[in-house]
C-alpha cells in the first residue's frame, strides 16, 4: 500500500488511496476533471 501511495503522488490529479477490502481490493478516489468515456461518446 506505501508503494501505490508513493506513485499514485506524481499523478497530477489528486488521488486519495483508502485501505485494501476483504476481497482484496484497493479502494481509491480519485478527483474527475474531465467528462466520462460514455459522455464524451455520446455527444
Amino acid at each position: 500500500m506505501d508503494h501505490l501511495r508513493r506513485c499514485v503522488k506524481v499523478d497530477s490529479v489528486p488521488v486519495q488511496v483508502i485501505d485494501m477490502t476483504k476481497l482484496n481490493l484497493v479502494e481509491l478516489t480519485r478527483k474527475k476533471v474531465e467528462k466520462s468515456l460514455a459522455e464524451q461518446l455520446t455527444e
